[in-house]
Order: structure tokens, then C-alpha cells, then sequence
């Protein structure tokens, strides 16, 4: 099999990892642009929060250190805040850090974990994408450690990041050391250390309430037993989750994901590993040892070793009734005993999986896929393409099973110091079937070595091994076989089939000597005439088999072909939830962080699999990594599916990962295959507005194939062209601010500003510490009613002039120099800016000076007037207090009200010697009369009014 071939099987069977979409109804949890950081934590605790009164509308506000501790002191009193909220307004700076993770002081501030065993946090904590930086938890009894030591029932933790060091005994985490509750859209930096049972990056233990997701882990995660990278120990689900880092189980049960996954519950989904793993006994890249649950759509990549048994590129032992599917592992495995590239050991099902690691093992039962299969065990639609050796019991698919392999590849070289080596299977006992295999590795040992089975024991009413095909070399000294190296007992027809090699010796042994043990040379047969004898007296059908692009039989899984061609495909810049909306183009052009849809239009060929599907981008048939935080929405037969990345993803993504809008596990699978000339609507929204840098610039094809990753018809294409730039500039002065706005674009379509409004965030500081604006203040004239650590005002591109007064504050500021700070955002409401798009940020120094005072008093010299034909002049007596001018307004009385009268509105008024002569215009009629005098400040700003009223009689 060539390396092309081996490419898009890779694309097939790898599954990574994605996060949920902002325009989703289930909940989405923000990476929220944190605010500035609190000051230096002086270890004292405060006396209340910074503000709220922990309602939903109005939280629980934390502002520093001293308010954290004060939070922990509280529920470590007893206050659950059950059905209460609370959240971080800016970065909480417990101890400085350096750059290498370490503490700047040799003796940081000690943080007393949130909750314990029996004084539990079952309240909603709302990081608000802010980090707690430095936090220190050093203790070595009794247990719960982390910034949250015991999250109960009912409780949800959301958008912190976390760094510094969590050291404790057991249960220990770095966001918690116990939850039953949510924790999602975390992320932790840190060394976490327990030195007994259950720790874990994110948790110590997850119990049977509890969610983690879309959280990452990066650093150290250690103890003795029970150790992962986001939980020691899960009972129910961990989705979406990335960890980059190292995970040491001094003892036993270490994963990438969690050391130990139990209960039927149990569902690990869409994570990602890089890094090391390692332990005694029960050791994976995803999970140390499952039973009962899922791994699925989960992606390894770094080192796993046991010093002992159980070593697994996913999961170590995947023990009853657990399942794992479509995932993949690179990188090394390496332990004793049980060694497997996905599962070291599997009691149940390993389908849809992939592994290009090496695999050593020291002793017995190591597998390209499985180390060990058990009774009633499946491995299936399978790939192996790294190197496997160790001593017994050693094969390209599965060291050792009693269960059935089907549809699975092997391309590695697999080598065994002693004996019992196959290029599929090392053993197959008497409960196996060994069925629709391929190898193509080089397979060598000493004693019993097949090119699919080293040897096994059919002599079970159900065991089989039929319908198998090995292009690889065999070497051996004694039981050497093209297809089966030996066997316990004489094989027969019913025992064997279809099974046919090519570069292998005829035998010295058991395996292929008896011409009816189905072990057939290929000899001048061409390939597709193996074809078509592989697909005969087929138990699973006649269309099994087929050839690659170079005509090399291969199972169909697996084979690129044309089961799909596309009638139609458009695409157009923007969100779009219908393909009517659509129209007929076929080509779009975006900026890199922007969104746009594409709508395809398909028709089946052949009976198939709608799920095993993929959608992505490619340029020339490369495929292009989509970043993290990328979102996609799927609209197929009127149903709505979604899928986000937690991490980049440099394959293409299989429908089947799509989950169901509304449902939190749902995925898109339908129930049966659609049969040949069926027609399928598909439409996609691609979302890279929440991503960092983007999608590379470029030109590209939007690409929906089968699995086989062909197919006719042509595909609709995008062109990116980088991102729009902006910056901000103000500059300040007492009472007034100059804000400009501007802007470098690039050509096409973004969906962060088209259609858009835009506004500024206003937060005031001084000394490094976050000033809320004053009840009262007014910001271009509207008043601040709430005291938040930030206002909002309407902007525009170019220059913008905002006016701050304080004057009519209660509490105004004290006089001096305040850091005003300022963020730009693309919004759809001016009063909730946050909900778009973060454009530039920039500042400016703004200067406070102490309130003025002002006061008008107006007398008129007389008040009645008789009624004249021309003009009535009114003498006034006016004293002011406060620099400004005065204008007068002229009101005629109607009943109880005064109303402005025409012409006369905002008058200017000449003071001289205190005194000045308005009139009352010529020809007015009887009646009463109110002069109102205001006087406005050098800002135009009205301060203090006086009115007096007169007779025409």
C-alpha cells in the first residue's frame, strides 16, 4: 500500500477534538477578553465582595485577591451560594510567577481552597475569561485541594484560567479537587501534585453529576494512583478537552484524559493529547483503564509507557462492556506486558481506530491496535501503520485474541524475539474469528510466524479465519506460513477460506502445508481476479474487497472511489441557514477570521454510510488545518448539527462527529445506510470569527467526500484574504476625551463589522487598580446608573469626542491623573458591545479636577405689565456662581403648564453690572409669563437653572 493510500486512510479514521458553537441553544461558554490585572494579593482577606448581590443580573463581584479569599472563607463557613452567582472582573494576582512557571518569591502566599468535604461551593462561578495567576495550594492533609477543593452538587465553574501550583494529598485538581458539578471553558497552567489518589489537571475526581469540557491543561500532572490530565478519576463525561503536558502515576492508572473511567455513564469525546504518559500498571494516552464507558473521537500524540503491564495509545485496558471508536494515536507506546497502539488490552470493541506508533514491549501480547483481545472481544475497521515488536504473542492488529478482528489493515513491520508472530495477529485462540484482514507489513520472529496469524486454535464450533490477504515478507525458523504460522490442530475447510499471500515461504510447519487450510499463493493470478475471490464465500457480502488506485486489493473501507458525485454545490460570504438563501454562486470571498456558507447537492452511487463523510478545506488536495475555536454548523433534512474545535485540526472532520443542536452527545448518525441513487441536501456554515489568528490567506476548494475521500462533481470555492487591521489613539483632558477610530481593510466579506455598530468600553484606573465610574456620572450625556468597572458609549470610525461629567455625582472622584482605558468592539447593541467583537484597544491619561460649583438667582425689578402693541421690556437682577454663560427661555401659562413660546428658546443673555433687560415680544397677549435662566458651564453643559414669572394685563 503506498503512502497516498495510507494518507487518506489516516483522514478516514482520525477523529479530533471541537468546541460549541456561540450560535447554538446549548450552552456556550466564551473565552472572554479578560480586564486588567488586580493588584499584588498581600494575603489579608476583605470583608465583602467588591459588589453584586449575587442574582444572575447582578453577581457576586471579585476584583482581588482579598475578595477570593474572602469568597473561600465564606464557603468554607458554610455559605453554599446554592442558586447564587459569582464572577471575576478582572484578573486575580494571588503571587507573581516568571516565565518558567515558577513563583518570583521563595515564599508564596498559601490560597485556602474553595470548599471541603462537608463545607461545599454549590453556586455558579463565572471566571469571566479573567485567570487567577500564582494561585499556591501546599498541603499534605487532610484532602481536596485546588483553587476549589470541594465542588458540590448544582455547582458550575466556568471561564477561568488558572497558574501556579496545586500541591495536596488526595483529591486533588487544579481547578477542583472533587466536583460534582460543570466545570467548562477552563484552562490550567500549572503543576499539580497529589501524593496519594485522584489527580488531575482539571479534577481530582468527577463524580456522577459532574461535566468537564471545553477545558485545556498544559504542565504537570502527578500522584501515586489514579492520575489524568483533566481527572484522576471520572464517572460520566469529559468532552472537548485538550491536555499538553506531562502525566506521571507514580503506581498505577495514569491517561492523557483520566487514569480511570468507570460506570456505564462514562463518556470521554473529542479530546486531544500530546505529550507524556506514563506509569506502573494501567497507563493510555486518553484513558488509563475504562469499564463500562466510550472513548471516542479522541487524538494522541507524544510518548506512553508503562514500567509494567497495560499500555495502550488511547486506552490501556478497556475493560466490559466499553467501547473505543474512531481514534488515533501516534507517537510511541512502550510497557511489559499488553501493549497495544490503541488499547494495551480490550474485554470489548476497538472500531473505526488508527495507529501509526511504535509499540514495544518487553514481554507478551503487544498490538499495532490491541496487546490483548478477549473472549467475546471486537476490533474492527482498523489501521496499523507503525512498528510492533516484542517477545511472545505479537501482532500487526492484535497480539493476542479470542474474539474477532475483521476489516482492519496492517502496514507496520512486526517483529517477535520468539515466537507466536502474525501480521494481523499474534494468537488467535478458540473463540476467534479472523476475518477481511489486509497486511503488508514485514512480519519475522523465530517459531510460529504468519503473514496474518502467527498461530491459533480453531478447533471452537465459531472460530474461523477466511477471506484474508498478506503482500508482506514472513521470516521465521520453524512454523513459518504465508497466512497461518501454526495451528493447535489440522485446519479444514470449515475452518479456513479465501485466505492468500504473495513474498512468503510455503511453510515448514502447520500453517500452510495442508492445501485446505485456505492458504492459497497468488502465483500468475492477477489482482482482480483476488478480488473477486476474496469477495466469494464471503460471510459479510461480495463487495468487501476492492482495488486501490495502484490495484492492489484492499478492503473497501478503505478504497478511494466515486460512491458520490456532486449535482450542485454554491457558496456565498456569511451566515446562512438555508441553501435557498444562497442563490447560484460558486465562489466567495472572506477575510480570515470572517463566516461563510457552503451548500452541496449530492447523489449516492452506491449504497452508503452517511456519516463516514468529511467536510474541510483543501488547496490542491492538501487538506488546510482549521484553527481552534473554528465552528461549524451542518443543516441536513431540516435538522440542525454543530461541531467546535478546541484545538487546530489538520484533517478533514466526519459528519458523524456533527452533534445535534440541543443535545450535549447527540451525533449525526443515521440509523441505515442511504441505498444507490438516493439525492441528500447538505448546507455548512464555516465560523472562524471567534478564532486568534484565523484561516491561513489563501484559495480553496470546500470539499464534502466520502470516506473513501473521492468524489465527481465539482466543489465550491473560497477565497481568504487576510484580516482587516485597526487601531485606536485618544488623547484627554478634563471633562473631554478624543477618541480615533480607524481602520487598514482588506478586500472581502467580514462578519465581525458588515452591518455592525460600534462602541467604545470606558474603564478608569489609578495606580494600577480598576476605578469604577461614580453613580451619576454622564458619559456623552447619558447618566451611569450601576457602579461596573467599565461604561459603554456608541463610536464610529475616525474621530469621536466623548465627554465625561462628574459634576452631579454624589461620590465624584478625588482630583488627580487616572489611566483611562479603552476597547473598541463590532456589536449589534451599543449597550452590550462585549457580545461582538473585540476591534483595538488603547489609552489615554485624563486629568480630574474637583467638581465646580454653580448657582443663578434672577430677580425681575417688576412683575406686571400692562399690555402693549410693541415690545415689553423686563428688568432682571442676576447673580451668578460658577464661570458660563446664561439663556434664557420664554414660557407663556396654558392652564397649569408653562410652554415654550416660538423663537424664544435658549436666548443669549448680556450680564452687565448684575443686571440685565429681557422682553416679552410685541403684541402678546394677556396672561402669565415665566422667564427661565439657565446657566450653562465652558462645556456647554447645563448647571443650575431660575425662573421668575411676570403679568400682562
Amino acid at each position: 500500500m503506498n503512502k497516498k493510500l495510507k494518507n487518506k486512510i489516516m483522514a478516514v479514521l482520525l477523529c479530533c477534538v471541537w468546541l460549541l458553537s456561540p450560535v447554538t441553544p446549548v450552552p456556550v461558554y466564551k473565552n472572554m477578553t479578560a480586564l486588567a490585572a488586580g493588584p499584588l494579593w498581600d494575603g489579608t482577606v476583605a470583608t465583602s465582595f467588591a459588589g453584586g448581590t449575587g442574582t444572575e443580573a447582578d453577581p457576586y463581584l471579585i476584583s482581588d485577591g482579598a475578595q477570593l479569599a474572602y469568597f473561600s472563607q465564606c464557603v468554607n463557613s458554610g455559605t453554599t451560594y446554592a442558586g447564587q452567582y459569582i464572577r471575576l472582573t478582572q484578573d486575580i494576582l494571588l503571587n507573581e510567577m516568571n516565565a518558567d512557571g515558577s513563583f518570583v518569591s521563595k515564599k508564596p502566599k498559601k490560597f485556602q481552597s474553595i470548599g471541603t468535604s462537608n463545607k461545599r461551593f454549590q453556586g455558579y462561578f463565572d471566571g469571566y475569561g479573567n485567570e487567577v495567576t500564582g494561585l499556591y495550594v501546599n498541603e499534605s492533609w487532610p484532602d481536596y485541594w485546588g483553587l476549589f477543593g470541594y465542588a458540590g452538587d448544582g455547582s458550575v465553574i466556568r471561564n477561568v484560567s488558572i497558574s501556579g501550583s496545586v500541591k495536596g494529598r488526595n483529591y486533588t485538581g487544579g481547578v477542583a479537587g472533587y466536583t460534582n458539578g460543570v466545570i467548562a471553558g477552563c484552562a490550567v497552567n500549572a503543576a499539580v501534585t497529589g501524593g496519594e489518589s485522584y489527580a488531575g489537571g482539571i479534577a481530582g475526581y468527577a463524580a456522577v453529576n459532574s461535566e468537564i469540557t471545553d477545558c485545556t491543561v498544559s504542565g504537570t500532572v502527578q500522584g501515586r494512583y489514579y492520575v489524568g490530565g483533566v481527572a484522576g478519576r471520572t464517572d460520566v463525561s469529559i468532552t472537548d478537552c485538550t491536555v499538553d503536558g506531562t502525566v506521571t502515576a507514580l503506581e498505577n492508572y495514569a491517561g492523557g484524559i483520566a487514569g480511570y473511567a468507570a460506570g456505564a455513564d462514562n463518556e470521554i469525546t473529542n479530546c486531544t493529547v500530546s505529550g507524556t504518559v506514563q506509569g506502573r500498571y494501567y497507563v493510555g494516552g486518553v484513558v488509563g483503564r475504562i469499564e463500562g464507558g466510550d472513548i471516542t473521537g479522541c487524538s494522541v500524540g507524544g510518548t506512553v509507557k508503562a514500567q509494567e503491564n497495560y499500555a495502550g495509545g488511547v486506552a490501556g485496558y478497556a475493560a466490559d462492556q466499553s467501547v473505543v471508536s474512531d481514534s488515533s494515536a501516534s507517537g510511541s507506546v512502550s510497557g511489559r506486558y499488553y501493549v497495544g497502539g490503541v488499547a494495551g488490552r480490550t474485554d470489548e470493541t476497538v472500531t473505526g481506530c488508527s495507529s501509526d506508533c511504535t509499540v514495544t514491549g518487553i514481554e507478551n501480547y503487544i498490538g499495532g491496535v490491541a496487546g490483548y483481545a478477549d473472549t467475546d472481544s471486537e476490533v474492527s475497521n482498523s489501521y496499523a501503520s507503525g512498528t510492533v515488536s516484542g517477545r511472545y504473542f505479537i501482532g500487526g492488529v492484535a497480539g493476542y485474541t479470542d474474539g474477532l478482528i475483521t476489516v482492519c489493515v496492517n502496514s507496520g513491520a512486526v517483529t517477535g524475539i520468539e515466537g507466536y508472530i502474525g501480521g494481523v495477529v499474534g494468537y488467535a485462540d478458540s473463540s476467534n474469528t479472523v476475518s477481511n484482514c489486509f497486511n503488508e507489513g514485514a512480519v519475522a520472529g523465530r517459531d510460529s510466524i504468519g503473514g496474518i496469524a502467527g498461530a491459533g486454535n480453531w478447533t471452537g464450533d465459531e472460530s474461523t479465519i477466511h477471506n484474508n490477504l498478506s503482500t508482506g515478507s514472513v521470516t521465521g525458523s520453524t512454523n513459518v506460513g504465508g497466512i497461518v504460522g501454526s495451528s493447535q490442530a489440522p485446519l479444514d475447510p470449515d475452518d479456513a477460506w479465501n485466505n492468500y499471500y504473495i513474498n512468503a515461504p510455503a511453510g515448514t510447519g502447520g500453517g500452510d502445508v495442508p492445501e485446505e487450510d485456505g492458504a492459497v499463493p497468488i502465483g500468475d493470478m492477477s489482482w482482480e481476479e483476488v478480488v473477486d475471490r476474496l469477495n466469494s464465500n464471503n460471510p459479510a457480502g461480495d463487495d468487501v474487497w476492492s482495488e486501490d488506485e495502484n490495484g492492489i486489493p484492499v478492503p473497501g473501507i478503505f478504497v478511494p472511489h466515486d460512491a458520490v458525485e456532486i449535482v450542485n454545490a454554491n457558496i456565498k460570504e456569511g451566515r446562512h441557514y438555508t441553501a435557498a438563501l444562497l442563490g447560484t454562486g460558486t465562489s466567495a470571498a472572506v477575510t480570515s477570521d470572517s463566516v461563510f456558507t457552503a451548500a452541496f447537492s449530492m447523489r449516492y452511487n452506491e449504497t452508503y454510510h452517511l456519516e463516514t463523510q468529511t467536510i474541510g478545506l483543501a488547496n490542491e488536495g492538501t487538506v488546510v488545518p482549521l484553527p481552534a475555536n473554528t465552528s461549524i454548523i451542518m443543516l441536513v433534512d431540516g435538522v440542525y448539527y454543530y461541531k467546535n474545535l478546541a484545538a487546530e485540526l489538520g484533517t478533514r472532520l466526519a459528519l458523524g462527529e456533527f452533534i445535534k443542536m440541543g443535545s450535549a452527545t447527540e451525533n449525526y448518525a443515521p440509523a441505515e445506510p442511504v441505498p444507490a441513487g438516493t439525492e441528500k441536501e447538505y448546507l455548512f456554515i464555516f465560523d472562524f470569527s471567534k478564532t486568534a489568528p484565523g484561516i491561513a490567506s489563501g484559495a480553496y476548494k470546500v470539499e464534502l467526500l466520502t470516506a473513501a475521500g473521492t468524489s465527481a462533481g465539482a466543489m465550491p470555492s473560497v477565497t481568504v484574504a487576510g484580516v482587516n487591521a485597526y487601531s485606536l489613539t485618544a488623547s484627554g483632558e478634563n471633562g473631554s476625551v478624543h477618541i480615533n477610530l480607524s481602520r487598514t481593510p482588506v478586500e472581502g466579506y467580514d462578519y465581525k463589522t458588515d452591518g455592525k455598530s460600534y462602541a467604545c468600553e470606558l474603564q478608569l484606573e489609578r495606580g494600577g487598580v480598576t476605578v469604577p465610574f461614580p453613580i451619576g456620572a454622564k458619559i456623552n450625556g447619558a447618566a451611569v446608573t450601576s457602579t461596573l468597572p467599565y461604561v459603554f458609549t456608541a463610536a464610529a470610525f475616525g474621530d469621536n469626542n466623548v465627554s465625561i461629567d462628574m459634576s452631579g455625582c454624589a461620590a465624584p472622584f478625588a482630583p488627580g491623573s487616572y489611566d483611562l482605558r479603552m476597547k473598541a468592539y463590532a456589536c449589534t447593541a451599543a449597550a452590550t458591545p462585549r457580545d461582538g467583537y473585540l476591534l483595538a484597544g488603547g489609552g489615554t491619561t485624563l486629568a480630574v479636577a474637583a467638581p465646580g460649583q454653580y448657582a443663578i438667582r434672577a430677580r425681575a425689578a417688576a412683575r406686571v405689565f400692562d399690555k402693549s402693541a410693541a415690545a415689553v421690556p423686563v428688568v432682571f437682577n442676576i447673580e451668578t456662581l460658577g464661570s458660563g454663560a446664561v439663556k434664557s427661555t420664554l414660557q407663556r401659562k396654558y392652564g397649569a403648564s408653562y410652554v415654550n413660546m416660538a423663537g424664544q428658546t435658549d436666548l443669549p443673555v448680556s450680564i452687565t453690572g448684575g443686571g440685565a433687560t429681557l422682553t416679552v415680544p410685541a403684541g402678546c397677549e394677556n396672561g402669565t409669563y415665566r422667564f427661565v435662566l439657565t446657566l450653562y458651564d465652558n462645556n456647554a453643559a447645563p448647571r443650575a437653572q431660575s425662573a421668575e414669572s411676570v403679568i400682562i394685563k
